[in-house]
């Protein structure tokens, strides 16, 4: 059996399974009707997280954008929220994400890879450091080989690190569609966008329409979680009028209409006090856009997250959910 068989087999499936006459047109199933309403229909998957139940949840065929303004952690959060999805359900994600490469000189050649993020989820699994560094200055139980090996069979397991060669919409599409028809998986993040290469002779708000249609559509194909990281734009200010500290919204993204009506949910992550206390750890989650609430969520804000930096956890009312 393939892995991507053995993937499929291993996710909870209707039964009778019929290919469509016209592959241009899609008819109604009165098979899965019937399933739906013996079962219950395809709904947002738990976040296995308590306090966020009422506004996150991961929702198959979904395409999420997760901003934030520079260091409130909206790449850190929605790590975290991957990684408990893998620990708990068993979920396999696929992540490019440049920023988090790293490399080293081995055998007088440059060897690229993605170890630091390894580490990062070592340290949230584990509350433990693998870096000899941190375990003399602060005390931290330093990894042992044994445990950085068990941990590392356990990522591979769960996380696909891609670093494509080529980065246009048709070359990463291409790449994802063939990992997946080799081995399946169930949500993917591309971190930030714009990494994304831009189609010459085209504008920015008819690019990123092309690339959200495309990864909408692979969504649905696949029966995953499509997830992106976006940056705000330049000189996008976090105070209103009013002296209010606003969260990163969706407007305040580069094309931000095709944002507000291309994605399913819009996430973004908040420190709300980062002017008067620069080392406060206090996090809130906003929930700004959630399509098919009655499926997935509702719409609002998660407060009182904050995330200790010596375990790389987000404690949610002071709770450890690892």
């Amino acid at each position: 059996m393939s892995n991507l068989k053995q993937f499929l087999k291993s996710k909870s499936n209707l039964k009778g399974f019929k290919e469509e006459k016209d592959s241009d047109i899609i008819g109604l199933d009165i098979d899965i009707m019937k399933q739906d309403h013996a079962n219950g229909v395809q709904i947002g998957e738990d976040c296995m997280i308590p306090k966020m139940r009422e506004n996150f949840a991961w929702m198959r065929g979904h395409q999420n954008c997760w901003t934030g303004f520079p260091n409130d952690g909206k790449t850190e959060f929605t790590l975290f929220m991957m990684l408990i999805k893998a620990l708990k359900s068993d979920w396999k994600w696929v992540i490019w994400s440049p920023e988090m490469k790293g490399a080293n000189f081995v055998d007088g050649k440059i060897k690229v890879h993605y170890n630091i993020l390894a580490y990062s989820l070592m340290s949230t699994l584990t509350s433990k450091t693998p870096y000899k560094h941190i375990n003399e200055k602060y005390g931290i139980p330093l990894l042992t080989i044994d445990e950085m090996q068990e941990l590392n069979k356990w990522i591979e397991e769960h996380f696909i690190f891609l670093d494509p060669q080529e980065t246009k919409i048709d070359d990463i599409y291409n790449l994802l569609k063939r990992v997946f028809d080799k081995q399946g998986f169930d949500g993917v993040l591309i971190d930030p966008f714009k990494n994304i290469e831009p189609e010459p002779n085209k504008r920015d708000d008819q690019h990123l329409h092309q690339v959200f249609k495309r990864f909408k559509e692979f969504s649905i194909e696949t029966n995953s979680s499509m997830n992106w990281v976006a940056h705000p734009k330049s000189g996008v200010t976090r105070v209103d009028n009013n002296g209010d500290l606003n969260p990163c919204n969706q407007y305040m993204l580069s094309g931000g209409a095709a944002w507000d009506n291309s994605m399913d949910g819009i996430y973004s992550i908040q420190r709300p006090n980062p002017f008067d206390e620069y080392d406060s750890n206090l996090t809130t989650f906003h929930n700004l856009k959630q399509r098919m609430q009655e499926l997935v969520c509702q719409r609002g804000k998660v407060q009182d997250i904050r995330f200790d930096i010596k375990t790389r956890r987000y404690l949610f009312d002071g709770s450890d959910v690892v």
